[in-house]
C-alpha cells in the first residue's frame, strides 16, 4: 500500500515539481524559436498546457499551514523578487543596452513590471498573503475559476505586477489548497496504464488545439486581456485550457512514482532552479545559436535543460541561494534569525 504516515514526507509532489521545473526551463528554451517549425510550436503548447498551472497546484497543496505561510511570504517571495529583479536588469541594462543615459537606466528599472520568469515569485507572495483567507472561503475554487475567466474582460489587469496571471492562475492554487491528501489516494489507485493513455489524449488534443488555432499563444500565458473583438471566443479557450490542464494535473498525480528517485532532489529544491535558470537560457534567447537548425536545436534544448535542472538543484546552489537571501534579511530585519526554505513542504498538513 502506498499511503505514507503524517511524519513522512510524501515524495509524490516533489517527483512532479522535479517533472515540471524541468519543462519549465524547455518551455523557455523553445518561446524564442516558435517560429522555426510547427512541430516545435506543437511542443511547447502541451508543456504550456499544464506545467505552471500543475506547478502553482502543487504550490497551493504545500501551503495548508497558512499562518506560517503568511508570516514567511516577503521573506521567501517579494524579498527575492526585488533582489533578482533588480540584478537581471542591471545586467541587462550593462550587457545589452549599452547606453549611458542615466535616465533610462532609472526607467528600466520597473520593478511593476516582473522581467523574464520573475512573475511567479510575485504570483506565489500574493497567494501566501491570501491564502488563509482563500481556504476559510467555502467557494474559493468555483469564485477562483470565475474570476479568472472573467478578470481578463478588464484590460488594466495585465502586465503591471503580473496581476493577469496572478488571477488566471488562481484557480489552481485555490485547487491545491483544496484537495486533499485522501483525494491523492483515491487517484493512486486507479490503474497506471489508464493515466498513460489519458495523459497521451491530452498531448494529442492539445497539438490538435495548437495546429487549427482552437488555442491562441495570447490566451495560452495568461497574460493578456481578451481581444476586444473576440471576448467570448477567448474566454471559452481559457476554459478549456483550464479544463485540460485538471486532466494533466490528476494523470500527473496516477502515473509519478512515489518512490524517492533522482526527481525528488530537484522538486525539493525548486525554487534555486527555477531562480538561477533565468540567468542560464538568456544567453540563449538572445543570441543567434543554432538559427535555422531546428532539429539539432531542440536536442539542445532537451540536454541542456536537463543539466540545467541537475546542476541547479544541487546543495551548492542552493546553499548559494540561501546564503544570498539570508545576507538579504540580516540586512532588512533586526535581530531576527533568518528563515530561508527550499520549498513549501514544511508548511503542508499531511
Amino acid at each position: 500500500m502506498e499511503m505514507t504516515t503524517t511524519k513522512e514526507r510524501d515524495l509524490l509532489l516533489d517527483n512532479i515539481r522535479g517533472i515540471l521545473i524541468f519543462l519549465v526551463i524547455v518551455g523557455h528554451m523553445l518561446n524564442e524559436r516558435l517560429g522555426e517549425a510547427m512541430w516545435m510550436k506543437d511542443v511547447y503548447y502541451v508543456i504550456k498546457m499544464f506545467h505552471m498551472p500543475a506547478f502553482i497546484f502543487a504550490l497551493g497543496y504545500f501551503s495548508k499551514n497558512t499562518q506560517k505561510g503568511a508570516e514567511n511570504a516577503v521573506r521567501k517571495f517579494l524579498m527575492p523578487y526585488v533582489f533578482f529583479d533588480l540584478l537581471m536588469g542591471i545586467i541587462d541594462y550593462f550587457v545589452y543596452l549599452q547606453t549611458n543615459e542615466y535616465m533610462v537606466f532609472f526607467d528600466y528599472f520597473r520593478i511593476t513590471k516582473p522581467r523574464y520568469g520573475l512573475w511567479f515569485l510575485v504570483t506565489a507572495f500574493i497567494y501566501k498573503v491570501l491564502a488563509g483567507d482563500i481556504k476559510k472561503f467555502r467557494f474559493s475554487v468555483p469564485v477562483a475559476l470565475a474570476i479568472g475567466l472573467f478578470i481578463p474582460f478588464f484590460p488594466d489587469f495585465g502586465l503591471k505586477m503580473s496581476f493577469g496571471r496572478t488571477f488566471g492562475y488562481l484557480f489552481f492554487f485555490a485547487l491545491g489548497l483544496w484537495f486533499k491528501p485522501e483525494y491523492i489516494e483515491k487517484l493512486r489507485k486507479v490503474p497506471k496504464w489508464i493515466g498513460w493513455v489519458v495523459i497521451s489524449l491530452a498531448c494529442f488534443y492539445s497539438v490538435y488545439a495548437c495546429e487549427n488555432k482552437i488555442i491562441k499563444k495570447e490566451v495560452l500565458h495568461f497574460r493578456y486581456p481578451y481581444d476586444d473583438r473576440k471576448k467570448v471566443k477567448q474566454m471559452m479557450m481559457r476554459l478549456i485550457i483550464y479544463l485540460v490542464a485538471c486532466i494533466f494535473i490528476m494523470t500527473l498525480v496516477i502515473i509519478t512514482t512515489r518512490k524517492k528517485c533522482f526527481l525528488s532532489k530537484i522538486g525539493m529544491n525548486s525554487v534555486s532552479v527555477y531562480v538561477f535558470h533565468l540567468f542560464a537560457v538568456k544567453w540563449v534567447a538572445r543570441s543567434e545559436f543554432l538559427e535555422g537548425q531546428t532539429a539539432l536545436f531542440f536536442v539542445f534544448t532537451i540536454v541542456y535543460s536537463a543539466f540545467l535542472t541537475w546542476l541547479f538543484s544541487r546543495n551548492l546552489f542552493m546553499k548559494l541561494y540561501g546564503g544570498l537571501m539570508s545576507g538579504l534579511q540580516f540586512v532588512c530585519y533586526k535581530r531576527e534569525k533568518a528563515v530561508v526554505g527550499t520549498d513549501d513542504t514544511e508548511e503542508s498538513e499531511n
